[in-house]
């Protein structure tokens, strides 16, 4: 339908229309007219509708347009200056909506929509341009703040002026944040505050006197912190600061005790150091300049500092003296503590002295108990160690290490006089010998001694057994007769019975009635009666251990026969009576020792017949040989060569 624009005086002749009267004309004209008015009116909604939709989509499309500017504005992509250009550019370039077929009513009605609609998105990206404004302040401000608060991390911030330039913020702060922006400033005001005192806190951690003077500031009436932190902060702050003095308090206390417990440690050290030092004094041993050096290291700084010179001179006076016996050494030393008692000395004398006397006493005790380490000091030649299993195993060397350690206890006798010891082993060795003698078995104690004796001599073999003790003394006595199976059966018998009424365990196994020694006794005098009571004695345990160890009851006295197994049997020889070793056959002793007798030449026949006048005697000495001896004195007789008559019946 076409809006009717009339002639506007463009008048052109009509021809008349001719009237033609139809029947019923009339009722058809109204029935055409009402067709014609429907169709008409169908049109025009569907015109109108047409032209809502185009409103409403250009509506939509210029919200589209708000939405994306809001959108730039929130992520930053579009600033509030660019927003109007940005609208106006975009609504530029949108299709208007088509509004043909409306009458010129309509039409204006619809143009008026655009506008209003246009005018509406405008205002809306006016109020997106304020958004943005607030968008850019806020950015602006925490952005500024940011970077101020980062000058107050540098140690010589002036905090004072970098609060005072966020003033320079108030109009964007306000924009940004409105009411609240004086708020937002305090609160980063304070922070900033609270930023420096927390540095402070941390670089004052390890010294208490900043720390205190920190607690002041939070704290005092005057505080710098006072008015610038609420009590909040300042009392967290203050709880850090005590808990960083108590570690330090308590560093400082663990520090003490650690120095303490190491001073104590260093002075234990050095008294060590310097018993150490002395007692090697004490065994005659000479220091070297390292050995000095480290004692000097070792005593710095404690109480033993300055004692070389002490120790050196006690070194050089205990050399002196460990050349004289003990008795000298004694008396110049009694002779320098009267002279110190009389006229006085210094400290250092008088540590010397006692020093000296310590090591005398050393000296004295280690000449009685361990005579062998004493000669190995002075003559500077280490000993060769002696093992009891080589008695077992190679007697041959046991043997050679057993005489040459009674050559040295001869020497040190020799130097020392008779009050040294006569010790074969060392302190160390006879323990070790001990342990192992008391784990042999009864074959391996007497095979022990067997091979002692046959490898060394008698002597050696009776001063060994009195070393070691026990029933070495019993065992090592009739260990030589195990030669034979009698003589082995009277050797076991002996070690048998000691380990019975001696046993390990401490508790005898046979008890015996308390005058048992007694009769043993008795009964070695009646048979043996040129015996003196030390040597009856010494006998006394061999008897008692083999007549237990022979199977015997403790209710009865060792016959005659008992005695010949372990001592001997009496024999007469040239009128004497001399008793013959036990395990040997008494014939062959007789012809050895009469052959022995008629070797002595022109002395012979003296001998002979001192013999049987009771002048003269045989006793037995420690290599089992015959020495000629005068029955009233006891003493040996001296032959024509100067030398005592001994007669060597293993000859």
């Amino acid at each position: 339908m076409k809006i009717p624009t009339g002639n506007f005086g463009n008048v052109t002749p009509q021809a008349q229309p001719t009237r033609v009267d139809v029947p019923n004309a009339g009722s058809v004209g109204a029935a055409v007219k009402g067709l014609a008015d429907d169709i008409g009116q169908q049109a025009d909604a569907i015109i109108r509708a047409r032209a809502g939709e185009g409103l409403l989509d250009y509506q939509i499309k210029i919200k589209d347009i708000n939405e994306s500017i809001r959108q730039g504005v929130d992520d930053g992509t579009i600033k509030a200056d660019q927003i109007d250009s940005v609208y106006k550019t975009a609504i530029s370039k949108l299709e208007k909506p088509d509004f043909g077929g409306l009458d010129l009513a309509e039409m204006e009605v619809a143009q008026r929509g655009v506008k209003r609609y246009e005018a509406d998105g405008y205002a809306t990206a006016q109020g997106l341009y304020r958004t943005a404004l607030k968008i850019e302040a806020k950015d602006q401000v925490d952005t500024q703040l940011d970077q101020l608060g980062k000058l107050t991390n540098y140690p010589d911030a002036d905090i004072e002026k970098i609060n005072s330039m966020s003033a320079a913020l108030d109009t964007q702060g306000r924009l940004a944040y409105g009411t609240q922006w004086g708020k937002i400033r305090q609160s980063w005001i304070d922070k900033n505050w609270f930023n420096q005192a927390q540095q402070r806190l941390m670089s004052s951690r390890n010294d208490g006197s900043a720390l205190s003077a920190f607690n002041n500031e939070l704290t005092g009436k005057k505080g710098f912190y006072v008015d610038k932190l609420d009590p909040e902060k300042r009392n967290a702050l203050l709880n850090q600061s005590m808990g960083y003095q108590a570690r330090i308090e308590a560093r400082a206390i663990a520090a003490q005790n650690h120095a303490d417990m190491l001073a104590l440690r260093r002075e234990n050290s050095a008294i060590h150091a310097s018993s150490t030092m002395q007692m090697r004094i004490a065994n005659s041993e000479i220091p070297t300049d390292q050995d000095w050096n480290n004692y000097l290291t070792s005593v710095s700084g404690t109480s033993q500092d300055g004692t070389e010179a002490v120790l050196r001179s006690a070194m050089l006076e205990t050399q002196r003296l460990y050349s004289l016996p003990p008795e000298k050494a004694q008396a110049e030393v009694d002779s320098l503590a009267l002279s110190l008692k009389k006229n006085g000395g210094s400290e250092i004398q008088y540590k010397v002295l006692n020093t000296v006397q310590s090591n005398i006493d050393h000296r004295r005790t280690q000449l009685q108990k361990n005579p062998q380490a004493v000669f190995a000091m002075d003559s500077g030649t280490p000993l060769e160690p002696l093992n009891p299993q080589s008695a077992l195993q190679q007697p041959g060397e046991w043997g050679a290490g057993l005489k040459q350690r009674q050559a040295n206890s001869d020497a040190i006798t020799q130097k020392y006089g008779a009050t040294a010891g006569k010790n074969l082993l060392t302190t160390e060795e006879l323990n070790n010998t001990k342990v192992a003698y008391e784990k042999m078995s009864p074959d391996q104690r007497i095979q022990f001694w067997r091979n002692t004796q046959a490898s060394s001599s008698s002597a050696i073999t009776s001063r060994l057994a009195r070393e070691i003790g026990g029933d070495a003394l019993q065992v090592s006595a009739v260990a030589s007769l195990a030669n034979n199976p009698a003589g082995y059966k009277t050797a076991l018998a002996v070690e048998n019975g000691s380990r019975l009424l001696n046993p390990i365990d401490g508790v005898p196994k046979v008890r015996l009635p308390a005058d048992f020694d007694q009769n043993i006794a008795t009964k070695i005098k009646s048979i043996y009666p040129g015996f003196s009571p030390a040597q009856v004695q010494r006998l006394i345990p061999v008897v008692r251990d083999y007549h237990i160890g022979s199977g015997r009851s403790a209710d009865t006295t060792p016959k005659a026969e008992d005695l010949y197994a372990v001592i001997g049997k009496p024999v007469n020889v040239y009128g004497s009576y001399v008793i013959a070793p036990a395990g040997t056959d008494e014939n062959t002793f007789i012809d050895a020792l009469k052959i022995g007798v008629n070797r002595l030449g022109d002395s012979a026949q003296d001998v002979k017949n001192g013999l049987s006048q009771g002048v003269y005697g045989f006793v037995p000495d420690s290599e089992g040989n015959q020495v000629l001896i005068n029955a009233a004195t006891q003493r040996r007789v001296v032959g024509k060569d100067g030398h005592p008559v001994v007669i060597e019946v293993d000859k």
